[in-house]
């Protein structure tokens, strides 16, 4: 089956609902993320998901950065509105301390794990998920 949801291109990174359902935001490597980057992030999975509850698989790219207000902003509510967990897939070195700092210190408002591997990050979201459903 063709997914025929769009990808929305930001520049940095590209956004999709996938036929999964899951948001999947991949960062472009070597991109340095600031807030209005995470604004237009936010607005693409508002045009792709609405008010919907949502899961999200975040890719970072090789090299890609945050700022640290981005960063901040990117654990705020407003960032994780509708979200029912969120992974980050990091697969170089400073990438994963860089996630795991975010995990840690910012401490973002929902679930978030982070994976080395996209497939067992895709795997635990949806574990979160089938939890909510059996939950309602």
């Amino acid at each position: 089956m063709e997914n025929t949801i769009p990808v929305i291109d930001i520049g940095k990174a590209l956004v999709e609902k996938s036929e999964d359902g899951h948001l999947y935001i991949r960062i472009r490597d070597g991109q340095e993320l600031d807030v209005e980057d995470i604004k237009s992030l936010l607005e693409a999975k508002t045009r792709l998901f609405g008010a919907e509850p949502h899961t999200t698989v975040f890719v970072a790219g090789i090299n890609s950065s945050i700022s640290n207000e981005a960063r901040v902003f990117a654990s705020s509510k407003e960032a994780y509105q509708g979200a029912i967990a969120k992974t980050i897939v990091a697969k170089c070195l400073s990438t994963r301390l860089m996630g795991n700092f975010f995990i840690r210190f910012n401490k973002p408002p929902a679930p978030t794990k982070l994976f080395a591997c996209e497939k067992e990050a895709v795997q635990w979201l949806n574990q979160m998920r089938d939890r909510l459903k059996n939950l309602n």
